[in-house]
């Protein structure tokens, strides 16, 4: 949130607001302001360095841990939609789809899981939790819930000069809770919801003056909010039983894998240490290091007869930091299985350093490689261990010639084992601020997303019998392409902060946003062979590549905060239209053949394109936040989050060509939260939560789960 960003002195206990005309005089003003009050909100996603969210120069929040707290917010995806600019469906019971702006189901006519976000950054303190495989947030998987949070900073827009490859739409940095108070502490939580839903949490720890260190841990399990699920084959919701292969007709036997409950929406555990060491005023240590255990009903990976399916995930961490002056190293790594079938492993180290030139200017170069591998010698999509390396370099800039004006500029240069091709980010920015209540900016930038194993590597071989006699086999290959150009966004924006008084604040944001690069998989020219037994094998090759379709995005954000000694009241609204550019629904080249394809490849193939409406992307989105202290000791809340109507398509549509399977109308949804939390005691306090007052049981997510009214109620104790 915005609040009143005056720099301040502490005097005999009162705050003094120091002279409006001695504001923002250098460089290290704007980048170091401390945080000594609730009226001084800061980030460090920006810029990588502290600073107040007033003068950033980005599209940027702050969501603290009092706000989650207040509205009820369960996790970390569900808080998502106190941000503006962020578009959140729930696909069945804690499981959930997340995209910055919108830019989802492109292209359309795809399957699922290629559906979902692969443009935007998701680190936990600056330690990147990307998935490498096919690009998304595996957010149940995610080892920490929301009691674990100080404050979740997003950026909207392009910043790879800060982070390097997958930040195209965005980032979510994820900062996790410091302890202020000295001593022992303690923290125990239990929920308590509709459909047998139980989340238990408690953390631990203890503080000094130079040493700090927390663990935690949490169990999280819900069940489904029915028995079931969207079915392409009958184009119906029918039970797992009766699912069955689109393919083949015969019974689809993944949910039943390993006797799985599929009463079960999300089961999870998890346990986690953070710590931190200042051996000097020059020189501190943090390290994190944790692991999960989950399961969820999402859509990352389609089946071809439904739209959600089971997702089981595997993994531990480690970050270490370190801080020497303005010298700053960082290494990660994570690892584990996914899908209980592939292996994975990112390493991950980066170097900056902080160069000050006087007052007004500094300078962060920044080095940084990165190592994931994959190995899934069990499964169909890899078939094999690969590694992705990446090199990167980068430099920024923050310059302040006066006390009005602030330039931002910088470039990231990203080189990989494949592809060979070295890819160029940049951003430049510009602050103008006339008076310390108004801050107008405008930037463009550059970036990428990082190459995927699936879209690098993947390699698959199936051999099906089309008739007896002739005795006919189809030999379908689907190929990765290690040569594939990355997924590019290009950014446009403007925007401005004012602050209309010491209680309300006004944030505009104006977008155009255009992705580029986009990559499908395409059939080839089809070929046959007669062997010497007389058996026809015809030969059906896939492969992976560039096509040339692109998506124009143009849109605007207004959110606003108004803050009173006994209410906060916070409105967001995003308004926002894309349009495709060169889209084809033809996955095929004109050599593939029409018996394979049903359809004419002369006319209908990849080169047969047009430009149109992105239907898939809300054209409005945003909510209202509503918080009251009653009392000291009771608070209530309401939120609304609303999600106009959009239309999702599925490979499907092209497969069946029927007009009605693979085409998801999904109505616009208003969900209306209320949450009442009372403190029973200095250390104990108690909440009871609505979710989805007004019943309105639709779906969120094209084809998931139909998500209904809920009750929830729980209470922590604190030490």
């Amino acid at each position: 949130m915005l609040f009143p960003f005056f720099l301040y002195a502490q005097k005999g206990g009162q705050i003094q607001y120091d002279s409006l005309l001695s504001y923002q005089s250098s460089i290290d003003d704007i980048l170091e302001l401390p945080k000594k009050d609730k009226f001084a909100t800061e980030i460090y996603s920006a810029s990588r360095q502290y600073e107040n969210l007033f003068d950033v120069p980005l599209s940027a929040s702050v969501l603290s841990r009092e706000e989650i707290e207040a509205a009820g917010c369960l996790s970390i995806p569900e808080a998502m939609r106190l941000i503006p600019g962020v578009i959140v469906r729930e696909m069945s019971n804690g499981n959930y789809d997340i995209h910055l702006r919108g830019m989802d189901n492109i292209s359309p006519n795809n399957i699922t899981s290629l559906s979902l976000n692969t443009s935007t950054l998701v680190m936990v303190n600056n330690r990147i939790v990307h998935n490498f495989l096919t690009g998304s947030t595996v957010w149940h998987a995610l080892p920490i819930v929301v009691s674990d949070i100080e404050q979740i900073e997003v950026i909207r827009g392009t910043t790879s000069v800060l982070y390097g490859t997958n930040a195209v739409s965005g980032v979510i940095n994820i900062i996790t809770t410091q302890e202020k108070r000295k001593g022992y502490f303690g923290t125990a939580q239990t929920t308590y919801g509709s459909h047998n839903s139980v989340l238990n949490y408690v953390g631990a720890g203890y503080k000094s003056e130079k040493l700090s260190i927390r663990v935690s841990g949490n169990t999280q399990r819900r069940e489904r909010y029915d028995n079931l699920l969207y079915h392409h084959f009958d184009n119906s919701y029918v039970p797992i039983d009766s699912l069955k292969s689109i393919s083949t007709g015969d019974p689809l036997l993944s949910f039943k894998k390993n006797n799985r409950n599929t009463d079960i929406a999300l089961e999870a555990y998890s346990f986690n240490v953070f710590s931190s060491y200042d051996y000097s005023d020059n020189l501190s240590f943090n390290v994190d290091a944790g692991f999960e255990k989950s399961n969820g009903l999402t859509a990352y990976a389609d089946n071809r007869s439904t739209i959600l399916s089971y997702l089981e995930s595997q993994s531990s961490y480690l970050r270490l930091n370190t801080n020497y002056k303005d010298l700053g190293i960082e290494t990660g790594y994570i690892g584990g299985s996914i899908a209980n079938e592939s292996r994975f492993e990112t390493y991950d180290i980066v170097a900056e350093y902080n160069f000050r030139i006087g007052n007004k200017l500094r300078l962060k170069p920044l080095l940084n490689y990165r190592e994931a591998t994959f190995d899934d010698k069990t499964s169909i999509i890899l078939q094999g261990k690969e590694v992705l390396k990446n090199y990167a370099a980068g430099l920024s800039a923050n310059y302040a010639p006066t006390q009005r004006w602030r330039i931002v500029l910088g470039i990231h240069v990203d080189a990989f084992n494949n592809p060979s091709d070295n890819y160029f980010s940049y951003q430049s920015a510009v602050t103008y601020k006339p008076s310390p209540k108004l801050l107008v900016r405008a930037g463009v930038s550059r970036a990428y997303r990082a190459p995927l194993f699936v879209e690098l590597y993947f390699n698959e071989r199936t051999v099906s019998q089309i008739s007896e006699d002739p005795l006919f086999s189809l030999v379908t290959t689907i190929q990765g392409n290690t040569e594939l150009k990355l997924l590019q966004g290009d950014l446009w924006e403007a925007g401005l902060r004012y602050q209309i008084s010491e209680k309300v604040d006004l944030n505009v944001e104006i977008f155009r946003s255009k992705f580029s690069n986009y990559t499908e998989v395409v059939r080839q020219e089809t070929t046959s062979s007669i062997t010497p037994e007389g058996e026809i094998i015809g030969f059906d090759p896939i492969i992976i590549q560039n096509v040339a379709l692109e998506a124009l995005q143009h849109g605007i954000t207004v959110s606003s905060d108004i803050v009173t000694e006994k209410w906060q009241f916070k409105p967001y609204l995003t308004l926002q239209t894309t349009e495709l550019k060169n889209y084809s629904p033809y996955l095929n080249t004109s050599q593939t053949s029409e018996l394979i394809l049903g359809y004419d490849p002369l006319i209908f193939n990849i080169n047969t394109t047009e430009d149109k409406q992105h239907e898939s992307t809300p054209a409005l989105f945003g909510g209202v936040y509503f918080n009251y202290l009653i009392s000291s000791k009771l608070n209530i809340n309401t939120l609304g989050y609303f999600l106009s109507s959009q239309t999702y398509y599925h490979r499907q549509n092209t497969e069946q060509m029927d007009g009605v399977r693979g085409i998801y109308p999904i109505n616009s949804k208003l969900l209306l939260n209320l949450t009442a939390r009372y403190r029973l005691t200095n250390k104990i306090n108690s909440f009871i939560s609505i979710k989805n007052i007004l019943g309105d049981n639709s779906v969120e997510y094209a084809k998931g789960e139909h998500i209904g009214r809920s009750f929830w109620a729980g209470f922590s104790i604190s030490i």
